[in-house]
């Protein structure tokens, strides 16, 4: 279930700010990722991570999460060096038009890139995590053994 979370969270998370018009340089599509998306990928991720016995059954379903992820992050990187570190207003990046950079600026949004980088790395760290064979799981099923 987990991974269902994540296929409809991320992307709504990090590149659903897109959907936005910005009318008047509104900033509510970056406040709606964070407080409303980004928790129910939070969630998601967190589902896979602490179910990790049947953890191996389901990574299958972590496959089509793989080409989420690598269209999430140009956007993500392009919001993360034009609006966190540059300054610029995310309309203006969000629209590519310099004319919302005139509107004033709400400071604590600019946290939201390195948000959805750390959300996309952990989410590519449970993908990784899912398909590595570990050590326990090669040992033969010693319940089965009655050997003294």
């Amino acid at each position: 279930m987990g991974w269902i979370f994540t296929w409809i969270a991320l992307p709504l998370a990090a590149v659903g700010v897109q959907l936005t018009t910005c009318t008047q340089g509104s900033e509510d599509a970056l406040g709606a990722s964070i407080f409303v998306y980004t928790p129910v990928a939070i969630l998601g991720l967190a589902a896979i991570a602490l179910a990790r016995n049947h953890h191996r059954r389901w990574r299958y379903l972590s496959i089509p999460l793989v080409p989420i992820l690598l269209l999430c992050l140009p956007f993500v990187f392009e919001m993360l060096v034009s609006h966190t570190i540059f300054g610029s207003h995310p309309c203006a990046v969000i629209k590519e038009e310099n004319g919302f950079n005139s509107y004033p600026l709400t400071h604590w949004l600019r946290v939201w890139a390195p948000i959805q980088l750390l959300l996309i790395v952990g989410a590519l760290a449970l993908v990784v995590s899912s398909w590595i064979i570990r050590h326990e799981e090669l040992q033969p099923n010693n319940a089965l053994n009655t050997d003294p």
